[in-house]
């Protein structure tokens, strides 16, 4: 089985690099609500989705995030991804879910491309 690639968080990713994620099949995993405790950035989900590359949501871990409610994840997934857009239609509720599905997100045989 050859591993799949994923990248934590991805809210550094800036210009080329989303053409490589996407090229490269990397899933990204996002954790909005532990970005948020941390002040370290907002992922530019829309146009990863746009751009046809996986994004799925996450809760990180208790040390970042007080709940870990997959459900509040998923709302700041898509209310964020507005902020960020500066559109209010963006993240619909149906890709919303569509990030927060199981088969999306990194499991067993997955290789982590960076921290």
């Amino acid at each position: 089985m050859t591993a799949k690639p994923w990248l934590p968080t991805a809210y550094g990713v800036r210009g080329e690099d989303f053409d490589i994620l996407r090229d490269k099949g990397v899933t990204v995993a996002v954790n909005p609500i532990s970005n948020l405790k941390l002040a370290s950035g907002i992922s530019d989900a829309p146009k990863m989705m746009g751009m046809g590359i996986n994004v799925a949501i996450g809760t990180d871990s208790v040390s970042s995030n007080n709940s870990l409610n997959f459900l509040e994840e998923v709302k700041a997934f898509a209310t964020i991804a507005k902020i960020k857009a500066k559109d209010p239609t963006v993240i619909t509720p149906k890709q919303a879910l569509r990030g927060s599905d199981e088969k999306r997100r990194p499991g067993p045989g997955t290789q982590k491309t960076a921290a």
